[in-house]
């Protein structure tokens, strides 16, 4: 048996019978939405060679690529005519690169623009505190009203009530007087609450809750716990609460005021609360002078009553001082 000459042509590798494939993808470059993964065949090709003799030359596979882009090409286009017909976006128009995506820019400006509005406006509120146009109090007509005030006595009211709105927890006022400053103290708690109920409850009109000591003391009360249920959805409608001649309310019933000034777990938490305590001439209006007079009157209560009680009527004190007549 004679050998079989080797061939000398170019050996050709036999395929293994599985197809030779690569896939080709084309991102539609959807500005509105990202395309679905569902649609993932539609929008990619695959490219498949199963010769088993030779492969396809490079400008076969060059015009199969190019086939298949034009149809993920016109597919796109079929989708994103649906999305405009949808929508109401048009497509049909280029916009330039120097245009900077037109509609994101007006949206971003109109955002910008609304939230300017909402500034003015909770400005305009802020120091206006009232939506009863026919009535209004500010805080610069209370210092024309009463223009021998401190300086801190304003800044105790101003930042008092509006740390009840960003904080969301109570502030009280001890107003400290005298017999020379009684008809001033009268027109100014008036004046004061006014706008707190302005600035908390969006009207002026809205009155506040108010407590006498003296009657407090005739009513003989014990539990202050009654007082607490008596007085505690007044305060939730009104938000403010007028406590006179503190010094009068028997040491019982003041221990409410332990429940109701509560900073950090208040009974209503959007709330203010306006003391007033009559002294002596003789006596001096520091806040150990008024510590002193309070833990004299209320000399039941024991330092582990008094102090807590204490620290929270106190924690702004307002002398109130004459004004010309």
């Amino acid at each position: 048996m004679k050998n079989k000459p080797l061939s000398t042509s170019t050996p050709v590798n036999k395929p293994s019978g599985r197809p030779q494939c690569r896939n080709t993808y084309r991102d539609v470059g959807d500005p509105f939405s990202p395309i679905n993964r569902n649609y993932s065949n539609n929008m990619s090709s695959r490219v498949c060679s199963t010769s088993t003799t030779k492969e396809k030359s490079d400008s076969e596979s060059d015009r199969d690529l190019s086939s298949t882009d034009d149809n993920v090409e016109e597919h796109s286009v079929n989708k994103l005519k649906k999305f405009s017909a949808h929508s109401g976006i048009r497509i049909d128009e280029k916009i330039p690169e120097s245009s900077n995506f037109p509609l994101l820019s007006s949206t971003f400006l109109y955002i910008l623009a609304l939230m300017a509005v909402t500034v003015a406006v909770s400005y305009q509120t802020f120091f206006s505190y009232s939506s009863d146009p026919t009535v209004t109090l500010s805080i610069t007509d209370l210092k024309n009203n009463f223009p021998h005030q401190r300086l801190d006595t304003w800044i105790a009211i101003e930042s008092g009530i509006h740390d009840i709105q960003i904080m969301n927890k109570p502030s009280v006022f001890l107003i400290i007087y005298d017999d020379q400053t009684q008809d001033v103290l009268n027109k100014f708690i008036k004046d004061v609450s006014v706008f707190a109920s302005c600035t908390l409850n969006g009207n002026c009109s809205v009155n506040p809750v108010e407590l006498k000591g003296e009657k407090l003391h005739d009513l003989q009360i014990q539990d202050y716990g009654i007082l607490i249920d008596k007085y505690h959805s007044q305060i939730q409608q009104k938000s403010v609460m007028i406590i006179y001649n503190l010094e009068e309310v028997p040491a019982e019933l003041a221990q409410a005021f332990h429940v109701f000034c509560d900073e950090y777990n208040p009974l209503v938490r959007k709330s203010a609360y306006f003391f007033t305590m009559k002294i002596k001439n003789d006596e001096g209006s520091t806040i150990s002078d008024i510590e002193g007079i309070l833990r004299q009157k209320w000399y039941s209560l024991k330092d582990d009553l008094f102090d807590p009680l204490f620290t929270r009527i106190s924690s702004m004190i307002i002398v109130i001082q004459p004004e010309d007549s």
